[in-house]
Parts: C-alpha cells; structure tokens; sequence
C-alpha cells in the first residue's frame, strides 16, 4: 500500500481537509463520481465521529491495489481519549469501541471493508476500505 496522506484529527478544519483531500485520492485513482461521493461521505462522518469522542486521532489513507482492482484503505489511530482516566481503562475502551461502531453505521453501508480493532498502548484503530474496479 502507498500513503496517499496523513492528518491528525482533532478540530472542524481537519474534518474538512480530510474530506478534501480523500476527494482528490478517490478522483486520482479513478474512481466513478458515485463512489468517490461514498467514499468522501464515509470519510467525513468517521473523522466527524473521532473528532467528537477523542482527543488525539491520526488518519491515514492508502491506495489499495490487487489484480484487477484499485482502492482506498482509510486507518484512524486512537490514541488519546476523552474520559477520565480513572477506573479501568480497558473497559472503558470497549465501550467506546462499541460506541463508535454503533455511531458509524453509515460508513459500514457505504464502505467495502470495515473494522474496529484495539491495539497494546490502549489504543484503537478503525479501517475502512472501498474498491474502485480498474
């Protein structure tokens, strides 16, 4: 996979940037105008979501190839949280983790490949993926 772009999302301005730039990603590598809208639409509400229930989030979009396909894999890293830090961290991670996976319902439907993992370090990653044919 090759880096297309990384940004931290914390405020409005970065929900826009990554709408912007994942725009510029899906029409580069070809996607047709419907998708490109679904995956810009998938991406502002993740980044919308993560700048809402965290404190520090790094995005980073990929472009995906593999035989006769191409496409954009989107990874946010959750590192920083907004709770408390008291009480036991690592469930309050798997609530927000379900939390989060209830909120984006949307970018599931809209999206290819989805998934919410938890990483050592309290640390959540959430991928998204969508196919564009060649």
């Amino acid at each position: 996979m090759t880096t297309t772009f990384t940004l931290t999302l914390s405020t409005k301005a970065d929900i826009v940037e990554a709408r912007h730039q994942t725009k510029q990603a899906a029409e580069k590598i070809g996607f047709p105008p419907i998708d490109r809208t679904k995956v810009t639409t998938a991406v502002s509400e993740l980044a919308r979501t993560v700048v809402h229930q965290a404190v520090g989030a790094t995005m980073t979009v990929e472009l995906l190839e593999e035989l006769e396909k191409t496409g954009l894999m989107i990874t946010v890293t959750i590192a920083e949280f907004d709770f408390p830090s008291t009480g036991h961290v690592t469930e309050k991670i798997g609530a927000l983790s379900t939390d989060l996976d209830r909120e984006l319902h949307h970018v599931k439907r809209l999206m290819n490949l989805y998934s919410i993992t938890s990483e050592p370090g309290n640390r959540l990653v959430i991928k998204t993926g969508k196919w564009a044919l060649k």
